[in-house]
């Protein structure tokens, strides 16, 4: 992982070994690598994964996966990039492909924030924008530090908004 092409926040989050999040916000449970990154791509049509993995991790992919990833910033989601497959079973299975080279031995992953403020400002201040009740009475009491170890590579940057971080338990 080429941490230097990382957002600002991924780098602060890596140089320190820290991140934050509050599982009472969206803590699912899901920690599971291919399927929080099958989930991000299937059902939320997430191009920004399938990019930062062509930004960080393109040298662990075969020849004919880079040429299938041609083109993919002309993109306007997973969806349109799906439409290069003859089928969303072939999608699928390409996308658990290029997961599973990226992952290795790596079993948990987690979204984390460089910060408490970013927590709150990436997952409360915009619901409570909107007036929402939770929202305006939210303390941040059940912010979480986590440790990353030294071995974790990072799945998705979304700057302020996290990092998806993996690593094996």
């Amino acid at each position: 992982m080429n941490i230097s092409k990382c957002s600002e926040e991924a780098r602060k989050m890596y140089e320190t070994g820290k991140g934050y999040r509050d599982d009472t916000l969206f803590g699912e449970g899901y920690h599971n690598p291919q399927e929080v990154m099958m989930h991000e791509i299937g059902e939320l049509g997430n191009l920004g994964s399938i990019e930062f993995w062509v930004s960080q991790y393109l040298h662990l992919f075969s020849e004919q996966e880079k040429e299938m990833l041609e083109g993919i910033g002309e993109c306007v989601d997973a969806e349109e990039f799906a439409e290069k497959f003859s089928n969303e079973n072939e999608f699928n299975n390409f996308c658990e492909r290029l997961i599973a080279k990226i992952i290795d031995d790596r079993n948990y992953c987690v979204w984390l924030c460089a910060c408490p403020e970013d927590v709150k400002s990436s997952y409360v201040e915009p619901f409570a924008d909107n007036g929402s009740e939770w929202a305006t009475e939210y303390t941040g009491e059940y912010i979480e530090e986590f440790k990353i170890p030294s071995d974790a590579i990072i799945l998705d940057d979304l700057g302020p908004e996290g990092c998806l971080w993996c690593w094996k338990q």
